[in-house]
């Protein structure tokens, strides 16, 4: 039993964060540099980016969850990440 493995999933805000980071996981996980996020800094410093281009707000709560996301997509699909 791993007690604080929970701190390791996405929590989100509301609904509307998640969706919204959904939609953007979706779009971005068949891209080239997406395996090549391998740590969390590079997943917060991806999200800044991608944020700050996109002129979207960088909003704390979002920039610390959405790196998140991206690490549980990668643990989960792992295998077929690895394969491209």
């Amino acid at each position: 039993m791993i007690p604080f493995k929970i701190f390791d999933k996405p929590n989100f805000k509301n609904n509307d964060y998640k969706m919204i980071a959904e939609f953007i996981l979706d779009k971005v996980k068949e891209t080239e540099w997406f395996s090549k996020l391998t740590n969390n800094k590079k997943r917060f410093s991806y999200t800044y980016r991608f944020l700050s281009e996109h002129k979207l707000p960088l909003d704390s709560h979002f920039l610390h969850t959405f790196p998140k996301s991206i690490k549980v997509y990668q643990e989960a699909n792992k295998k077929s990440i690895n394969k491209k």
